[in-house]
């Protein structure tokens, strides 16, 4: 397996943060897959911060390239800049777009709101 096959692989979104390589996965990661990417790591996040140097986006007026939270999204839909947000709970990671401010400024007011299926519901 290649490192720009791990890169587009549906239903993972990899970020690189400083030196390292997160990952969030819509399913649990199997150990074949765990063992490729840790022998990719080096190569993937080198590809992933070359495109993130030289696909410098637009940010909100709130957000800095400087933000030691902010970070590229990898996705099967495309890249995007994004926030890594962490709190006692748990580390995540959203895309600037989706939010109303800087979470570290603005807490939990800078979250969407995504309301419940059943709240879409017709009558």
């Amino acid at each position: 397996m290649l490192a720009t096959d791990l890169i587009d692989r549906p239903g993972m979104t990899l970020a690189v943060v400083g030196d390292s390589l997160e990952i969030t996965s819509q399913k649990p990661l199997t150990d074949e897959l765990r063992a490729h990417l840790s022998e990719h790591k080096a190569e993937i996040i080198r590809l992933l911060s070359k495109e993130q140097n030289t696909n410098q986006k637009t940010l909100p007026i709130w957000c800095s390239h400087e933000c030691q939270n902010l970070i590229e999204l990898h996705t099967p839909k495309g890249t995007f800049p994004g926030c890594r947000i962490e709190t006692a709970k748990q580390i995540s990671w959203m895309r600037l777009s989706f939010l109303k401010g800087c979470p570290e400024e603005m807490g939990e007011s800078a979250m969407p709101f995504f309301p419940a299926s059943e709240d879409f519901k017709g009558g």
